[in-house]
C-alpha cells in the first residue's frame, strides 16, 4: 500500500501537485494499519526515506517535532535533521478510519519574520510583502525609473475563499490560500514583486 490507494490517473494528478508544490505534503495513518503512510514531500521535508514507516516511529517522530514548538506560533515546530534545521508547520484531522496530517514547511516565512527590521514586511500565512511594504518598494522602484522604461501593476482576486471560509474553517481556508500564494509567489523575481492586500487579493507590479 501507498501513501493512498488511487488509480494510476490520480496518484499522477497527486505528483503534479507535489512537484510544483515542494513545500507541503501529507501524511495519513489508518486506524487498522500499523504502517504510517506519507509522500514524498514529507519524506523530504522530515529527512525520511521511502513512503511509509512503522506507526511507533512515526508516532516518535511527532513526538520529537512537540518537544520543539515555536512559542506563539500554534502547530509550527523547529526541526533539525540532516544536519539542516527548518520550521514545520503541521495541522492534523481525524477521522473514522484514519489521522491524516497536513505538512508544510514554513522555514522561508519564520526566518523572515525572525529579523526585527523584516517584522512588518511579510505576511505570515502567504509570505508575501504586506500592503504598506509593497506600496513603499513601489515607491522606491518607480524613483529608480528612467528614460523610457515602463512598468505596470496588476491585481489577482481568487473566487472562492469565501465559501471555503463558511463551510469549512479556518485552517482550511489558510491551507488554500497558502497553496495559492505558492504558485503566484513562483514569479517573483528582481523585476517582479508580489504583495498580498488581503487573503483573496494580491497585487504585483513588474
Amino acid at each position: 500500500m501507498s501513501f493512498f490507494d488511487k488509480d494510476g490517473n490520480s496518484r499522477h494528478d497527486w505528483n503534479i501537485f507535489l512537484d510544483n508544490f515542494p513545500t507541503i505534503g501529507v501524511f495519513k495513518l489508518p486506524h487498522d494499519s500499523n504502517e504510517a503512510y506519507y509522500d514524498k514531500n514529507v519524506a523530504s521535508m522530515l529527512h525520511i526515506e521511502g513512503d511509509n514507516m512503522s506507526k511507533d516511529s512515526f508516532y516518535a517522530l511527532l513526538d520529537s517535532l512537540n518537544e520543539n514548538q515555536i512559542e506563539d506560533y500554534k502547530n509550527i515546530y523547529m526541526y533539525t535533521a540532516g544536519g539542516e534545521t527548518s520550521y514545520i508547520k503541521i495541522k492534523i484531522v481525524y477521522d473514522t478510519d484514519y489521522m491524516l496530517g497536513f505538512v508544510q514547511d514554513v522555514t522561508q516565512i519564520m526566518e523572515a519574520r525572525s529579523h526585527k527590521d523584516n517584522a512588518n514586511e511579510y505576511d505570515m500565512l502567504t509570505g508575501m510583502y504586506t500592503r504598506d511594504y509593497f506600496i513603499k518598494r513601489v515607491r522606491s522602484m518607480l524613483s529608480e525609473i528612467s528614460g523610457t522604461a515602463q512598468c505596470c501593476m496588476a491585481a489577482i482576486h481568487i473566487n472562492g475563499i469565501e465559501r471555503v471560509d463558511s463551510e469549512l474553517n479556518y485552517d482550511k481556508t489558510a491551507l488554500c490560500v497558502a497553496t495559492a500564494a505558492n504558485a503566484i509567489k513562483r514569479f517573483i523575481s528582481d523585476n517582479v514583486i508580489i504583495g498580498v492586500k488581503s487573503y483573496k487579493d494580491f497585487f504585483i507590479f513588474f
